[in-house]
């Protein structure tokens, strides 16, 4: 739940400001959640391919 909301505010910083253009802190901070939730989701669809290849 909570890297939902972080990811979520990230998208409004990048939506609402210049934050992400104008500072490189901001930049990869919103980078690493964004990299970070996407590795997770990739690692929970790689889990359900492989569980279902066991089955």
């Amino acid at each position: 739940m909570e890297k939902k909301v972080m990811v979520r505010l990230c998208a409004k910083i990048v939506a609402d400001t210049d934050l992400y253009e104008m500072d490189k802190e901001v930049q990869n901070l919103i980078d690493w959640v964004c990299l970070s939730e996407q590795i997770k989701e990739n690692n929970n669809t790689i889990r359900n391919l492989t569980g279902n290849i066991r089955r």
